[in-house]
């Protein structure tokens, strides 16, 4: 969950440069609170509400897909058949992190 808390900090912080606005600006028209925000960005927090993520996006030029990036085709497999002259592989896919 780090990285998407790390995404979305630099988000807001994108966000705030773009606007050339204050943080307790920002969290003002979101809504939340500025020590809410102020955890987010420090990356303090280790849950946030589902809510205050879309108070947030909704109120920014960027949408909750790019907090939580989308899966990409190997996260929906784990084996794959490869044929090569007639003789056919198993390959088992690891994702190593």
């Amino acid at each position: 969950m780090k990285r998407y808390f790390r995404k979305l900090s630099e988000l807001i912080l994108r966000e705030v440069n773009k606007r050339n606005c204050t943080f307790t600006y920002f969290a003002d028209i979101c809504e939340i609170s500025r020590d809410e925000l102020r955890h987010i960005i420090d990356c303090k927090k280790d849950d946030v509400k589902l809510s205050t993520i879309k108070k947030i996006c909704d109120n920014s030029e960027f949408d909750i897909e790019d907090v939580f990036e989308p899966r990409t085709f190997e996260d929906y497999i784990s084996t794959i058949i490869v044929e090569k002259d007639g003789v056919k592989y198993k390959i088992r896919v690891e994702k190593i992190r």
